[in-house]
């Protein structure tokens, strides 16, 4: 027997407030930002703007049924689906709401909660959760920290009409992506109104009145149901920003490589005037592909650009594989496409 507990509405993270929910409000800024990159290309963008209402109300369409549909998958398939806090009281034993339950396996996937920060008027802030549900916009957002959501959420905001500033208390925000990468999204996100400052920290805050889970998850059961100990493959997955464009990487960064004593070949390409980019009118896109002199293998790949958060994927597969850069440059794709710009980048 089977059973699963959770305080909030089941479906978690990433489908009722995460990356689900992100990518459809995203839609609505590429709509925009596709119309005014062909300014003077064929299309006129002048009226042309986001409906705030309209975009959460496209939202909740996906968004609110989950629940519901994931409760009835569970229970359809026996699982006994529990609501409320879960407290252990035992070593095989817990609590629901005051109801006692036992097992003799627990799996505990209680997720993360925002790093709570000390300074005075911390309470006045809100968090991801709580912007993914705003019914209007303010003029201007503050976004603490220059990780992934301040960059995805400051890229939505200006093309909805915000003044979106991000602070960040570093000299490199997202300093998990190539750093070159990084400065050239910085720049296209100044040229959409987005205003970092960096190596800045808030003293206080006043009132006015003016995607590893799903590995992690399957390899945790099968240790439980096999009663074996395998640990996750991290190898060859890749992670994006979806910024728009968007930036994305797997596998090691520059830095990374030559530190672990490989003898590395770096491939950077500025794709801002080829033909994938030129058809849309977007001149801000460049990779980075990182590989191993000694044995042609591909030991990381770092984009910016348009549609690059599918492209990343093909090498993710070849880093998995242990393909070299001629095997991956050997496949052929669909053209015109992107794929197609894949050989020429390594």
């Amino acid at each position: 027997r089977v059973a699963i507990v959770d305080a909030l509405p089941y479906g978690g993270t990433c489908a009722l407030r995460g990356c689900d929910p992100k990518k459809i409000l995203r839609r609505g800024v590429e709509i925009v930002d596709a119309a005014r990159l062909m300014e003077g290309k064929g299309i006129d963008p002048s009226g042309l703007k986001i409906n705030w209402s309209d975009l959460m109300a496209h939202k909740r369409g996906f968004t609110d049924p989950v629940p519901d549909k994931m409760e009835k998958g569970l229970t359809g398939n026996g699982v006994e689906t529990l609501h409320g806090a879960a407290r252990f009281t035992g070593t095989n034993t817990l609590e629901v709401d005051g109801q006692p339950y036992q097992s003799k396996r627990f799996l505990i996937a209680a997720g993360a909660i925002p790093r709570p920060v000390s300074f005075t008027g911390a309470d006045l802030m809100i968090d991801s959760t709580d912007f993914l549900n705003l019914e209007t916009l303010p003029k201007r957002i503050l976004f603490v920290g220059g990780g992934f959501v301040s960059f995805e959420f400051a890229h939505i905001a200006a093309r909805a009409g915000v003044k979106p500033i991000i602070i960040d208390r570093g000299a490199r925000p997202l300093s998990a992506f190539d750093p070159d990468l990084v400065e050239m999204l910085i720049a296209r996100s100044a040229a959409v109104g987005v205003d970092l400052r960096r190596e800045t920290e808030i003293v206080s805050i006043t009132a006015s009145d003016v995607g590893f889970a799903v590995i992690e998850g399957k390899v945790a059961a099968s240790n439980m149901l096999k009663e074996q100990k395998i640990v996750p493959d991290y190898s060859g997955i890749p992670t994006a920003v979806f910024t728009v464009p968007e930036l994305a990487r797997v596998g090691m960064l520059e830095a990374e490589a030559k530190e672990a004593g490989h003898d590395v070949d770096v491939r950077f390409t500025d794709t801002g005037g080829w033909y994938s980019n030129y058809r849309i009118g977007e001149t801000s896109a460049a990779a980075k592909v990182l590989v191993d002199k000694s044995d042609g293998k591909i030991l990381g790949a770092h984009l910016f650009g348009p549609e690059y958060g599918e492209l990343i994927n093909f090498f993710g597969l070849a880093i998995k594989m242990g393909l070299t850069a001629k095997q991956l440059k050997s496949m052929t794709a669909v053209y015109p496409s992107v794929g197609s710009d894949l050989g020429s980048l390594i």
